[in-house]
């Protein structure tokens, strides 16, 4: 077989899905074993302590201003249990990484993984778990595991049953509860829901608990967005894909108008200049020592002009990934500029931006309810991983894998121990990509076989 064969076939979505759906298991992974909120060899979560942290976060939560019905239940039924809650939560979070990597029962465990994000929420965290939501939905409504997962496999094995059992299994894999007769009550409830925490904005007694609500409303509205096209739409990778690019465009923006203080926690925004410069003296002495050498030369001297570009970038690529303007060219540019913050130390949030950024660019985002999908069809190339740049990738991901060793990793130390976090997100990100070229050349190869003409070629 020619090595053009394989590269110049039409490559479908699937692969990129695929991505989406590990990266989200490989993150969950990351957050409960070393990320900010890490949990396992926690000494407030296991051992001795087990429930301390529960305890905590449930108090300040109520002493800063939570949901009053919330606050009751944390007090009633989670405090007074606070170590049974505490190995749940760890279990939990473990399940979902595993779960989503292998694409086994993935549109269930969404669901599951959707709720325990409210209970996050409610505890006044709205940083990071939005952005393990918005991958919930699109694994959900794409039923992702279906695509190089588990879930495909068991659906191919149980196709012949014609036991209960397999009915069980079906509803599992499909959970079919969204139809023409149930679908009115999703968008209602959503609708709902989003205009009841977007009236609780100014409410809420703190500011923890006010971006709570913007996040939840958020959310909300573009649930009853989903619910809405979805009876239209039946193309739910293009449904999906433009929700992630919206929501994606509207953490852009988020991030510039609202959490406008650039931190290594976070993006730049439109900071002021001696306030970037802070974060870069931070980067200087935390840093590896190449890294730490061209921040002091390159970009603290030029501070100013790197606030405006910063600022210029993030606001343009917020815009058009709303309005789906120039899809595949926003995505690309965020690439970059969310990839250059990544290896200047900015890890704990861009790395799930950049993660999403991809997606968006493998199922095409632009191609629903975008200004490019206007008027005209819209051109659709797949990106496709070469055979050379897998070689590459995999080389990358096993130096950035012993530079992150070398280094050493802290849980939650993003500051203390940055190169390993910026070497550890290297290492994921390119084995992450390495497995998508595999996939993708598993397929062509499959797509060959299968075709009436291969004997032609």
């Amino acid at each position: 077989m020619k090595k053009n064969q394989i590269q110049n076939q039409s490559h479908t979505f699937d692969p990129w899905l695929a991505f989406a759906r590990i990266f989200l298991g490989v993150f969950w992974l990351y957050e409960v074993t070393i990320g900010h909120n890490w949990k396992v060899t926690h000494p407030e979560w296991v051992g001795a302590g087990a429930g301390e942290y529960v305890i905590n976060a449930g108090n300040r939560a109520i002493a800063d201003g939570t949901w009053t019905w919330f606050g009751w239940f944390w007090a009633e039924w989670v405090i007074p249990y606070a170590a049974f809650w505490s190995y749940a939560v760890i279990a939990l979070q473990l399940a979902f990484g595993i779960l989503f990597i292998l694409g086994l029962f993935v549109r269930p465990t969404a669901v599951v993984a959707l709720a325990f994000d409210l209970s996050v929420f409610f505890l006044g965290n709205s940083r990071i778990p939005p952005l393990f939501s918005i991958g919930h939905m699109f694994v959900l409504l794409t039923n992702a595991g279906m695509y190089y997962g588990l879930d495909a496999l068991i659906k191919q094995k149980v196709k012949d049953l014609t036991t209960s059992t397999k009915k069980v299994i079906h509803f599992l894999l499909h959970l079919p509860i969204v139809n023409e007769r149930t679908r009115p009550y999703f968008i209602g409830a959503s609708v709902v829901a989003s205009i009841y925490y977007f009236l609780k904005i100014p409410m809420m007694e703190t500011t923890r608990f006010q971006m709570v609500s913007v996040e939840l409303a958020a959310l909300f509205a573009l649930g009853a967005f989903l619910f809405y096209m979805s009876k239209m739409q039946k193309d739910t990778i293009a449904l999906a894909g433009s929700a992630v690019r919206i929501f994606i465009g509207f953490k852009f923006l988020h991030e510039i108008f609202v959490r406008d203080v650039p931190a290594l926690n976070g993006m730049p925004g439109w900071g002021r200049p001696e306030q970037l410069t802070e974060v870069f003296q931070i980067i200087v002495n935390q840093h590896w020592p190449i890294v730490s050498s061209i921040v002091n030369q390159a970009f603290i001297p030029a501070v100013t002009f790197w606030a405006i570009v910063f600022a210029v970038v993030q606001t343009a690529v917020g815009i058009m990934l709303i309005l789906g303007w120039k899809t595949q060219l926003a995505a690309k540019v965020g690439l970059v500029f969310v990839g250059l913050l990544i290896l200047l130390g900015f890890t704990r949030y861009t790395a799930f931006i950049f993660g999403y950024l991809v997606t968006i660019m493998g199922v095409y985002g632009g191609r629903f309810g975008s200004l490019d999908a206007i008027g005209t069809k819209v051109k659709v190339q797949p990106q496709f991983i070469s055979g050379k740049l897998m070689a590459i990738l995999l080389g990358i991901s096993i130096v950035a894998f012993i530079a992150t060793l070398a280094t050493g990793l802290i849980p939650d130390g993003y500051s203390e121990t940055m190169g390993g976090f910026v070497g550890s997100f290297i290492a994921i990100f390119s084995l992450l990509f390495f497995v998508t070229g595999y996939i993708q050349r598993k397929e062509s190869i499959t797509m060959i076989q299968d075709s009436p003409t291969k004997g032609a070629a």
